[in-house]
């Protein structure tokens, strides 16, 4: 259980830091991790979208 949670945990940002930073395509994400680009979108997007809500528009982090 554990290395599945710490597995879901880096695929989840991995995710974020390709949408987010590299400006990936939900398609593109897809096809690297070897899914739909639905499934994926079905996976991360509210998520991602969630937390950069929270940060306003133009943040990306502590850094941003």
């Amino acid at each position: 259980m554990a290395l599945r949670r710490t597995l879901e945990a880096l695929e989840a940002a991995q995710v974020e830091n390709a949408f987010v930073c590299a400006g990936w395509s939900w398609a593109r994400i897809a096809e690297v991790l070897g899914v739909s680009k639905q499934a994926v979108h079905k996976k991360h997007a509210k998520r991602i979208r969630d937390a950069y809500a929270r940060r306003g528009p133009g943040r990306r982090g502590k850094d941003g």
